[in-house]
């Protein structure tokens, strides 16, 4: 039987350093230097040598068809992260993130990090493998892509004094952990992770602002880890 979990939580990035605006400088979403730097600024803020976190905590569901979904763990979850600088003689200057991150499996009512959980599906005590990923990191970007096209955040609205960034990553790929036959069984393993980011624009697009303080949620639907 395969079941799926879902993660759903609210996160808030802590980035280090604030200091007061000086006259404001505000970035053209619809320019492509711009944009780069907005979703810097969305991602990291504006130092590539001082680290963001984004810290977020939720709740951890099975899912199993024909049975209500149960609550299995708390989440509490940090990513420390960078947007280094990267340079391209065609595609100018850009950024690209590095990070990595840790999440801990937590009891659903005492709070208490786990290592062991009687599996409610099975009724198996197994040990309790947290998430430890590093690195966690994301492809360069530019504003002039590899395809020569500008870069334009395509998913960007406003709405009054908000800025909204909706994303999905899909994710489709061999399992290193199930074996060399995968392919042929039907073992690539499937996933979904959905975020929805939120700032206000006055922090996002002033330049002068060292660092942008936003939010996301995030959900993300899968197999069981591995």
């Amino acid at each position: 039987m395969k079941f799926t979990q879902s993660l759903m939580m609210s996160v808030s990035l802590l980035a280090a350093g604030f200091a007061a605006p000086a006259a404001a400088q505000m970035l053209d979403p619809a320019k492509p230097e711009d944009a780069v730097q907005i979703s810097k600024r969305l991602q990291c803020g504006v130092s590539e040598d001082k680290p963001a976190v984004y810290h977020w905590s939720g709740n951890i569901y099975g899912r199993s068809p024909g049975q209500p979904d149960k609550l299995l763990f708390k989440g509490e979850g940090m990513n420390i992260r960078r947007c280094v600088e990267v340079t391209d003689p065609k595609q100018g200057k850009g950024w690209r993130l590095v990070s990595r991150e840790v999440m801990l499996m937590l009891d659903p009512v005492t709070g208490e990090v786990l290592r062991e959980w009687t599996n409610p599906y099975t009724g198996q005590k197994v040990e309790v493998m947290h998430i430890h990923n590093d690195p966690v990191n994301g492809r360069p970007n530019f504003p002039i892509g590899s395809d020569g096209k500008p870069y334009k955040i395509s998913s960007l609205r406003e709405s009054g004094p908000w800025v909204f960034m909706p994303f999905e990553a899909p994710l489709f790929y061999t399992n290193p952990l199930q074996g060399e036959y995968q392919k042929y069984v039907g073992g690539t393993y499937h996933a979904m992770e959905i975020f929805d980011f939120a700032a206000l624009k006055s922090e996002l697009y002033n330049s002068k602002t060292p660092t942008a303080y936003p939010m996301v949620s995030w959900i993300r639907i899968s197999q069981w880890a591995p």
